[in-house]
């Protein structure tokens, strides 16, 4: 049998965010993480998944025995989809906006829009993904309806516009699959907001409680300011000091902009440290943020 390991976001990808007959039929639960990214739109993180299951389970002696072994054909193709999605992306924009450039009807346009926005947000292009959802104008095909909006929150999140996405997540009547995933993103989009009780009560809604502890605050000091992790801290996970600074009346960003007051850097940490860099925002080591947990 394949080695446990931790699964982010697993209790919401089976519990609560699949869509009830995959909930039902769920036998294996890293599979059951990738249907989360996928429902999330994370296709690379999804892909990522997939492509490390299907690896262990095709070296197995007796994969008949292993759990994967129920969803098999339907893990295999949604890689096969995952590398439309991604790893073709750049064929796929061009087709998609060979369609927005002709003369097709404006529903049609629309849905193109929707996809070449939702490519853009996959690549990390959020500017141009922005630009992509403008583009939507009148009618709008009503089997994405959904998907565009939920599309929408994602990026006002992503952009450190929280209380954006909160309006959209708010407002819209959402059906099928995408409910659960709603539910539990108005909850991070009301932490991200500063609007912390709100948020725990939306996440009890969405079935997902928080502790005794973090429902604590400790004190105000961090009031308004914006922090964001990256890289792999030495002492705690990213979202443990994440509750930190939280507890203490912090935002929490997935993304750095002008607004946000601090990046805390660990091991490896990529693109964020290098935009907190370029615009000129702090930049804390471990170290650093430890120290200043202890003395502000």
């Amino acid at each position: 049998m394949r080695t446990p390991r931790l699964l982010v976001g697993l209790g919401l990808g089976l519990g609560l965010l699949a869509s009830p007959a995959v909930c039902a039929d769920l036998k294996d639960l890293y599979y059951g993480e990738a249907l989360f990214h996928v429902y999330q739109g994370q296709f690379f993180d999804a892909l990522q998944r997939l492509d490390t299951e299907l690896a262990q389970y095709h070296g197995l002696d007796e994969p008949r025995l292993d759990s994967l072994y129920y969803h098999i054909n339907d893990a295999e193709f949604a890689v096969g989809d995952l590398e439309l999605d991604y790893r073709m992306h750049l064929r796929a924009g061009r087709a998609v906006k060979a369609v927005l450039e002709g003369a097709v009807d404006e529903s049609v346009r629309n849905e193109a829009a929707f996809r070449l926005a939702r490519i853009n947000f996959q690549k990390g292009q959020l500017d141009d993904a922005q630009s992509a959802l403008a583009r939507i104008q009148g009618a709008v095909p009503a089997r994405i309806k959904d998907d565009v909006e939920f599309l929408r929150a994602n990026i006002d999140m992503a952009t450190s516009h929280p209380g954006d996405a909160v309006k959209v997540l708010q407002q819209e009547r959402w059906d099928g699959g995408l409910a659960g995933f709603a539910s539990y993103n108005l909850g991070i989009a009301l932490f991200q907001d500063g609007r912390t009780p709100d948020a725990i009560d939306q996440l009890d809604k969405a079935g997902v409680r928080p502790t005794a502890e973090k429902r604590v605050f400790k004190s105000q000091k961090f009031a308004g300011k914006s922090f964001v992790f990256t890289g792999a801290l030495a002492n705690r996970s990213r979202e443990e000091a994440a509750q930190q600074v939280m507890q203490h009346g912090a935002k929490i960003s997935s993304s750095v902009s002008k607004k946000t007051d601090y990046v805390v850097v660990g091991a490896d940490p990529g693109s964020k440290y290098d935009k907190a860099k370029e615009l000129g925002v702090p930049v804390l080591t471990e170290g650093e943020f430890e120290k200043l947990l202890r003395t502000t």
